[in-house]
């Protein structure tokens, strides 16, 4: 008697994993999450999810297809039931547009480099002109520096050049030039924020402002 009792038990618990972890699914819906940039009807279209049969084994092939969309970094796609499934989207951060000569495309927030060529989908985005991937890298560290000292109240960048001579300099969107040489961006940061805050007391806007030496800063406002 117990031991049909166990096995019962046993049955039934069996019958309860399998319904709470489906196997496998015949999409009928699609819950999407994680989504801000991306429209919800183009992930559905692009995953070819709908009326297809799901397995542990073909989860990659409809991964795959979903990453073909350069705004999507990494994907989670899980089962929630035998006619349901999960997609959990990490979007990429893209930080910078390249529209050099022979070179157009997106750096994201890791500093790796996509092709793309309607870069007016980005019109938020600053330009960016490097020489080679070190100034990449530079550029990168210097816009989670500017968040850092909350600089972004103050200006909006929509160009970053570095120059081996001049070093890097910073044009806003209000017409505004900063200099900051090659390196001690830190301490530049601050100078600038400095600058900044004062700039605001006496209701004035610096139009250049040259940090390339550390001891001194250039200012020149507009009249």
């Amino acid at each position: 008697m117990k031991n049909k009792f166990f096995l019962s038990l046993f049955v039934l618990i069996i019958i309860c994993w399998i319904i709470l972890n489906p196997l496998f699914a015949i999409v009928k819906k699609i819950t999407i999450v994680g989504n801000k940039d991306i429209a919800e009807d183009e992930i559905v279209q692009t995953s070819e999810l709908l009326g297809n049969f799901v397995f542990f084994y073909n989860k990659n092939s409809f991964k795959k297809k979903l990453k073909e969309n350069i705004m999507i970094k990494n994907i989670h796609l899980s089962l929630l039931s035998y006619t349901e499934v999960k997609i959990e989207i990490i979007e990429r951060n893209f930080i910078f547009k390249i529209n050099n000569s022979n070179t157009k495309g997106l750096i994201d927030s890791d500093g790796f480099f996509f092709y793309f060529s309607d870069l007016a989908d980005f019109p938020n985005l600053p330009f960016l002109e490097a020489k080679e991937d070190k100034d990449i890298s530079i550029a990168t560290k210097l816009l989670e520096m500017i968040a850092k000292e909350d600089l972004n109240i103050y200006f909006e960048i929509s160009e970053i050049i570095i120059d081996k001579i001049i070093g890097t300099q910073i044009y806003t969107t209000n017409n505004q030039i900063i200099l900051l040489g090659k390196d001690n961006f830190d301490i530049k940061l601050r100078q600038l924020k400095i600058i900044l805050n004062n700039s605001l007391k006496i209701n004035r806007t610096p139009r250049f402002i040259d940090l390339r030496e550390k001891s001194k800063g250039i200012v020149n406002y507009n009249l």
